[in-house]
């Protein structure tokens, strides 16, 4: 049940004593339907099984994260039993306006690019042992590199033969390259928010200060350069390095050329994603930036 009528039927009947006053739909994404209730709660609403188990993981999670954080990391709190199929999360609304390329290359974009380094040390510095602990498996460099290969894989069978026999070289060469030198997997795994788009950091464009980070639903162990590739494809390298500049963890010698592969799989992972949800809405952007990286590399 995605209907946003529905979903407001679910509130106020889960919820008896919330006054609702306004319903707005934020998201409907692969994963879940997210309502803003009043201007102050938010609402997250999971579409699938797996969807549910990932909600699990994320509460204590996502309180530690609070703990260390304060404020600017929803605290969510669950609506319905552990084992209540129609369970979902609300958490009081983070305000402010999302990254974007123009506040990055702004008068605040330097203080910005501070505090998302600083708020990245934090997230990246939290003990693997107790985030395995919430529920998150464990995972190496080796299981992180093992992922690529099987995407590879798939995108070996299900995209590359839909391309002209010099793009589908061009690719094949870029994904053998990575995926044979050992330099790109030499990384210790950290907690990764897991997609850090600039939509994910909140601001006040008027104060220069990180609001808030939301949507934590992708957080797992891997490869610490892999939150920066939100900040690379959305706002250059110039911010991306400034963050990086004030990041007190460990991203590898090779961190740029990581960010630049991940960023070049997006369009493969959207191709995927779209044709197994049967979503045309994705399948188009991926479509989109496929051609747009083809155009780069002609």
């Amino acid at each position: 049940m995605t209907d946003v009528a529905d979903l407001r039927a679910r509130l106020t009947e889960r919820l008896p004593g919330l006054e609702i006053r306004s319903v707005t739909e934020m998201l409907n994404g692969w994963d879940s339907v997210v309502l803003d209730v009043n201007d102050e709660l938010i609402a997250r609403f999971p579409k699938r099984d797996e969807v549910l188990v990932q909600l699990e993981k994320e509460l204590p999670l996502l309180a530690e994260l609070d703990r260390r954080l304060p404020g600017r990391v929803p605290a969510p709190t669950r609506v319905g039993a552990p084992t209540d199929p129609d369970r979902f999360l609300t958490y009081s609304k983070l305000h402010g306006v999302a990254l974007s390329p123009e506040l990055a290359s702004g008068s605040h974009g330097p203080a910005l690019a501070d505090q998302i380094g600083e708020l990245l040390t934090v997230v990246h510095g939290i003990d693997t042992a107790m985030v395995v602990g919430f529920g998150i498996p464990e995972a190496s460099a080796g299981d992180w590199r093992a992922q690529y290969v099987e995407l590879y894989e798939r995108i070996s069978d299900g995209v590359l033969p839909t391309l002209d026999p010099a793009e589908r070289a061009s690719i094949e060469q870029t994904w053998r390259t990575f995926l044979d030198d050992p330099a790109n997997f030499a990384f210790t795994p950290t907690l990764v928010h897991g997609d850090l788009a600039c939509e994910h950091i909140l601001c006040d464009a008027g104060q220069g200060t990180v609001t808030g980070v939301i949507d934590w639903g992708d957080a797992r162990l891997g490869d610490p350069a892999f939150d920066f590739v939100g900040l690379y494809a959305e706002c250059g390298w110039d911010f991306t390095r400034a963050v990086a500049a004030a990041y007190g963890g460990e991203p590898g010698a090779t961190w740029e050329q990581r960010v630049a592969f991940y960023t070049f799989v997006i369009p493969f992972i959207g191709l995927l994603a779209g044709a197994e949800l049967g979503d045309e809405g994705i399948l188009a952007e991926a479509r989109d930036g496929l051609a747009a990286l083809l155009a780069e590399r002609a």
